[in-house]
């Protein structure tokens, strides 16, 4: 009997290799230019969304139209490298983006489906086991003993007494 599945593939060990090699690669590429953040880090940085890029944009084309007008405390090279690294890396983003959203769905879809194939699997050891099957006997109280389906209460109905 097939199985009705939405996520019906097979990633062969040199495909794994592959990938694994590739997100090895980029890992190593890119650990060394990011950096990661506290949540009370993030909270006290200013957030430029996608407003604010072309005030950004507008105020780095004055500054080098306008040197003079850059105050001594502002390096502009550095300035220069932040907004180039951030159109560079946000565009990193929006192309990893759609990948990791697919990969979070993927990784649902197949956790699912592999719990329903392991549910499959336990009802019949069950039902094997309840017909005396030996060697079904003992497969069932080891993975009983692991089923994390567990029974679900039901919430108690309270009736009002008027």
């Amino acid at each position: 009997m097939s199985q009705d599945s939405r996520a019906d593939f097979e990633i062969s060990d040199e495909m794994d290799r592959r990938i694994n090699g590739m997100i090895d690669e980029l890992t190593l590429e890119m650990l060394v230019i990011l950096s990661t953040l506290t949540a009370e880090e993030r909270r006290e940085l200013h957030k430029k969304g996608d407003k604010k890029q072309g005030w950004v944009d507008k105020c780095q084309e004055y500054a080098g139209q306008n040197p003079e007008a850059v105050p001594v405390f502002l390096d502009l090279a550095w300035f220069n490298r932040s907004v180039t690294n951030n159109a560079r890396l946000s565009n990193y983003q929006r192309k990893l983006n759609p990948l990791m959203v697919a990969l979070d769905d993927t990784v649902m879809l197949t956790g699912a489906e592999a719990l329903s194939g392991a549910t499959m699997f336990y009802q019949n050891i069950k039902l094997l086991a309840a017909n005396g099957v030996v060697k079904a006997k003992a497969i069932y109280e080891d993975l009983s003993s692991r089923f994390t389906g567990g029974r679900r209460k039901k919430a108690e109905v309270v009736t009002d007494p008027d």
